[in-house]
Parts: C-alpha cells; sequence; structure tokens
C-alpha cells in the first residue's frame, strides 16, 4: 500500500501537467487555402479556389443551412460559428476541406470549408452558413437538391 500511494501520487501529478500544456488550435502555416481568424475564429476561404479548381470528389444530394441558433456557438472544430462565414457541416469530411457547391435548380455555386460535423437525418449531404444560402439562393427553400465538389482534402485526409 505504501508504493501505491507514491504511484498514484506521479500518475495525477503528470495528467496534471499534460491538461496543463498549450496546443495551437489552427497550424502556423496556412497553404491549405484559407486564411486564419486568430483563435476560436473561423478563418475565410481564399479566393485561390475558383470555379476551374480540378475536383477530387462530386456527390449529389440535398443541402440544408444552420439555423440562427447556432450564432456563437463552437463548431466541432472549435472555431466559433457564424452565420457570416463561408462555411458548412458534413458528416465525414476533413474539418479544413474546401467543397464547391453547385445549387442544380438554378446553377449558383459557392466555395465552403467544412469546419463542423451534422448527423446524416433525412439523407442531408451538407449543412451550409446563412451567407453560403444566400449566395445559392436557398434561404427561402431552406433545402436545395446541390452538388458538392471537393476541391481539397483537408488535413487529416477524407
Amino acid at each position: 500500500m505504501r508504493m501505491l500511494k507514491p504511484l498514484i501520487a506521479a500518475i495525477a501529478l503528470m495528467f496534471t501537467l499534460i491538461s496543463c500544456s498549450s496546443s495551437t488550435r489552427f497550424p502556423s502555416r496556412h497553404s491549405d487555402g484559407y486564411k486564419p481568424g486568430g483563435e476560436g475564429r473561423t478563418p475565410e476561404v481564399s479566393t485561390d479556389f475558383e470555379n476551374n479548381s480540378p475536383v477530387l470528389e462530386s456527390r449529389v444530394g440535398v443541402a440544408s443551412y444552420y439555423s440562427d441558433k447556432f450564432e456563437g456557438r463552437k463548431t466541432s472544430n472549435g472555431e466559433i460559428f457564424s452565420q457570416d462565414k463561408l462555411t458548412a457541416a458534413h458528416p465525414s469530411y476533413s474539418f479544413g476541406t474546401i467543397v464547391r457547391v453547385k445549387n442544380l435548380k438554378n446553377r449558383k455555386t459557392v466555395v465552403v470549408r467544412i469546419n463542423d460535423r451534422m448527423t446524416n437525418l433525412n439523407g442531408r449531404l451538407i449543412d451550409l452558413s446563412k451567407k453560403a444560402a444566400e449566395e445559392l439562393d436557398m434561404v427561402t427553400s431552406g433545402i436545395a437538391k446541390v452538388q458538392v465538389d471537393v476541391l481539397k482534402w483537408g488535413d487529416t485526409g477524407h
């Protein structure tokens, strides 16, 4: 029992020191198509991704957009959600993945960055910020049939 107490104390100290260490939320170099926004802020999608970027994967499905109640809350990757940014949630794409979303009814497109997760309710493919939904002219309907083209995979593959 005497040997057990120092061992437990050493393990507790180790966990305390590890949990107090700092880590960066965003990588220091941003060669992956988005501009850093600072700790907890949502980075902007770079204008480097134009409509002629090569498509790595393409899927067709239904898009929806976030409710206003999520404004200011943390996304799954730790950023603060803003309806005014060009971001989206996807069930499986890596954080930082850049996708072009095309509304198949009116042919309008928008490029967004995946920064959140969503459940695959009702077969939805992607959940967009309000700004992205406005650019696709789908705010009134709330949903739209879209084509999602992956332009760049995020840091952890796909």
